[in-house]
C-alpha cells in the first residue's frame, strides 16, 4: 500500500495547494514553533525528575549526561553540585530556566 494514495493524504495535497505561499510558510513556523514547544514540554518533566533525583540520590545525578555538559560548561558549578543542598538548588534553578522557555514558546505558539 503506497501512503501517498491514501485518501487524507491527498486531501492534504489539495488544501496545501489551494493555500497562498504566505500562508504555507506561516504554516511550516507554526509547526517548528509547535514541535520546539513539545522538545521543552518533555525537557520540563524531565528537569523535574532531576529535581526529585536530586533529593534521593545526588551522586547517581552527577553521573547523568545533562549535568555533565553543565559542569563541562562550568566548572565551578561542579564543586558547588558536590554539596546535596546546593545540587538542589542548582536542579530547581534548571526547572525555572525550562519552565520560563517552555512558557514562552506556548506564547509564541498561541499568538500564531
Amino acid at each position: 500500500m503506497n501512503i501517498l494514495n491514501l485518501p487524507v493524504v491527498i486531501l492534504f495535497k489539495r488544501i496545501l495547494n489551494a493555500i497562498s505561499y504566505k500562508n504555507k510558510l506561516r504554516t511550516a513556523a507554526l509547526f517548528v514553533a509547535m514541535v520546539l514547544q513539545s522538545f521543552f514540554e518533555l525537557l520540563f518533566i524531565l528537569s523535574l525528575s532531576y529535581m526529585a533525583a536530586a533529593l534521593t540520590n545526588p551522586q547517581q545525578l552527577s553521573n547523568e549526561l545533562v549535568f555533565k555538559a553543565l559542569y563541562l560548561f562550568s566548572p565551578r558549578l561542579q564543586e558547588w553540585a558536590q554539596e546535596p543542598r546546593y545540587l538542589l538548588l542548582i536542579c530547581g534553578a534548571f526547572v525555572i530556566l525550562v519552565s520560563i522557555v517552555k512558557n514562552g514558546t506556548s506564547y509564541l505558539v498561541a499568538q500564531n
